[in-house]
């Protein structure tokens, strides 16, 4: 799936998801980091623990499949529909996201998060200076970091957390539908940090 057309889309859609949950954070103090946590379902995406939530397609009803939570989650949506899986795989990026934030351990990964204010200010600099109509989650992996480097300096620790956080979700690798094998997150490796 690296460098799918889907990978755009996704990416628009994991933005709107995190820009989603933080103007919850702003109105009301706190989020659940739940898209429509108050719906009939429980929730559309979760962007803490992806797999929770399932979804399904209307020609295969039965059929019910887990929104993915790393690149290389068997969860990834491969195929063609729903425009390469806009609508399926930006749980990957969101819960990289929700890792920047909220920090946890995730994937092997210890990540100290940085706060939704930060998150923020290196969310709105990626949408407004990074991405593009042709991005995929491997360009969107250094969108980020060069987003917190700028802010915050390439050595500071909310680039370091970014950084973690996306390793921990596999956006640094070729994912699951590019057929090869994940390997161990680059933030498993205490060398270098």
């Amino acid at each position: 799936m690296s460098g799918s057309p889907g990978q755009s889309g996704a990416l628009n859609e994991s933005q709107s998801d995190v820009w989603g949950q933080l103007f919850v954070k702003y109105l009301t103090g706190a989020t659940d980091w739940v898209n429509w946590s108050e719906g009939p379902e429980g929730g559309i995406r979760n962007l803490n623990d992806p797999p929770l939530l399932t979804y399904s397609w209307p020609a295969s009803p039965d059929a019910i499949y887990h929104y993915p939570d790393r690149f290389h989650s068997v969860g990834t949506y491969c195929g063609g529909a729903d425009s390469g899986g806009v609508h399926i795989n930006p749980t990957v990026v969101s819960k990289g996201a929700y890792l920047v934030a909220e920090g946890g351990s995730f994937n092997g990964c210890t990540i100290a998060g940085i706060g939704t204010d930060k998150l923020e200010q290196i969310l709105y600099r990626v949408v407004t200076q990074y991405y593009s109509s042709s991005a995929s989650f491997n360009s969107g992996y250094y969108n980020w970091i060069q987003a917190a480097a700028d802010l915050y300096g390439a050595d500071s620790p909310e680039c370091l957390q970014t950084r973690r956080a996306l390793q921990s979700v596999e956006l640094d690798q070729p994912g699951y539908c590019s057929g090869l094998p994940a390997r161990l997150p680059a933030a498993l490796d205490p060398v270098g940090w």
